[in-house]
């Protein structure tokens, strides 16, 4: 919930990624930690560790591991690249989400994690063998899939809320004083982490000093504990709490630990859900108009660390050659039917708004109303498709810029290698002709001598 009013806001790039990568690990450690506690006791800690290392490193394997066969099978059935095998393509993609889940959970790992490193890889690499009609499509699919989800738990969530504070059931006073601990736990855990995180990026300032002006500052470190918690994770693991909780508690006690986390959803979202973008405005982090289109935190120009440089290598040298072959020859310039559709919609509506809006006002007038307008239609973008990049264009690039870089290093050292054959024949040639005129300097000085003899 959090990530799609953040994007809906269209928020700072530095805040929206310090959230977003919060939440991936904040999720991961958090179902590997109930997950282990919630089966095994504290009595004896290292089995307890070796069980949270199998859990969460296992649930990564099987979500990269069946996210390299899905796009192997696109690479090579060419699923996504021809219009007619288009929608079995974004038809599997769907139903792969669904089949990693069950694949994790069968296997005793966490169907979650699988999924979340599952679709990391997917999500990088499936636009290299998609159409951008088909990219389009699937992102709108999973988009609206995903919505109807979340809108089904938060809706049961609200029911229930309602239900245990008109009847006054149990888990209220539980689910007042969890939302308490919840937040104070969330300072304790968001200022010394970004506190810490800051002393690193001025380490690391003086060679990369780019990092120095990322810091994370009070603005950030607030909204970061602002966004608080409220997905439907919390729900599936107090869910999961087995029967030792009424054994060693009391009878009742899992129930109310239920209703509690149901209050807790609900007060969040009311409190915190409403209040983002007045804390955002209050703060002074920009977001929506004042965010231009296009804004990353890092510039081609901007010096990289080691750690980049060797994910960049690998992923160059193994990842792209395995998962997505050869690069092509052109880029995929040629339109497709919806994408076109699209594109022409967009252009004919926002002429026709942009005159309407934007016509007899003043200089300054004119250009808030297009800064509204570019802001209202990233906002639909993301509420439609889930990304402001509905095609994934920018991704397909990035890969396809990486693979031609390589294939152009590759043949500029043949051809140095092929310099450097020429270069030893040339001198080779040129020792052999050297002799060759000195041998018959010699001889023509013999028969002279000869000669004169």
């Amino acid at each position: 919930a959090t990530l799609a009013t953040f994007g809906s806001l269209n928020v700072d790039p530095l805040l929206f990624i310090l959230v977003f990568g919060e939440s991936q690990i904040n999720d991961a450690v958090a179902i590997t930690l109930f997950r282990t506690l919630n089966s095994h006791s504290v009595q004896n800690p290292f089995d307890l560790i070796g069980t949270m290392a199998v859990v969460l490193f296992g649930s990564i394997g099987v979500g990269f591991g069946l996210a390299t066969l899905f796009l192997l099978i696109l690479r090579f059935l060419h699923m996504g690249t021809s219009g007619e095998s288009l929608a079995p393509a974004i038809m599997m993609i769907f139903v792969s989400c669904f089949f990693t889940f069950q694949v994790g959970e069968a296997m005793g790992l966490s169907g979650i994690i699988a999924v979340l490193f599952n679709s990391i890889l997917m999500g990088a690499y499936c636009p290299t063998h998609l159409t951008p009609e088909g990219m389009a499509l699937a992102s709108y699919l999973l988009k609206q899939m995903s919505s109807l989800a979340d809108t089904a738990i938060f809706l049961m969530s609200g029911v229930m809320g309602v239900f245990v504070v008109v009847s006054q059931g149990s888990g209220l006073t539980f689910g007042l004083m969890q939302s308490l601990y919840c937040l104070l736990g969330r300072f304790c855990a968001v200022v010394p982490l970004g506190l810490i995180s800051n002393g690193i990026k001025h380490l690391v300032g003086r060679r990369l000093p780019k990092e120095r002006e990322l810091t994370i500052g009070g603005s950030h470190l607030f909204m970061m504990w602002h966004s608080g918690l409220r997905g439907g994770v919390s729900l599936v693991l107090v869910m999961e709490l087995g029967d030792w909780v009424d054994v060693i508690e009391g009878k009742g006690t899992k129930e109310n630990m239920v209703n509690g986390t149901f209050v807790l959803v609900v007060l969040y979202l009311l409190c915190f859900g409403s209040t983002t973008s007045f804390f955002l405005k209050v703060l002074g982090i920009p977001y929506g108009d004042k965010v231009p289109d296009g804004q990353t935190l890092y510039d081609k120009n901007d010096q990289s660390g080691w750690a980049w440089r060797t994910l960049k290598f690998f992923r160059k040298r193994f990842v792209h050659p395995v998962l997505v072959g050869p690069a092509p020859s052109k880029c995929k310039t040629e339109d497709q039917p919806m994408t076109e559709v699209i594109r022409h919609a967009e252009e004919d509506r926002g002429a026709t708004d942009s005159e309407a809006t934007i016509s007899g006002g003043r200089p300054r007038r004119r250009k808030a109303a297009v800064r509204a307008f570019t802001s209202h239609r990233l906002s639909n973008l993301m509420a439609i498709f889930g990304s402001t990049d509905p095609t994934h264009n920018c991704a397909w690039q990035d890969i396809m810029g990486d693979m031609r870089r390589g294939s152009r290093e590759q043949h500029t050292t043949d051809d140095d290698e092929q310099d450097d054959d020429d270069d030893d024949d040339s001198d080779e040639d040129s020792l052999h002709s050297d002799s060759s005129s000195d041998a018959g300097e010699d001889s023509r000085k013999a028969g002279g001598v000869r000669l004169a003899d």
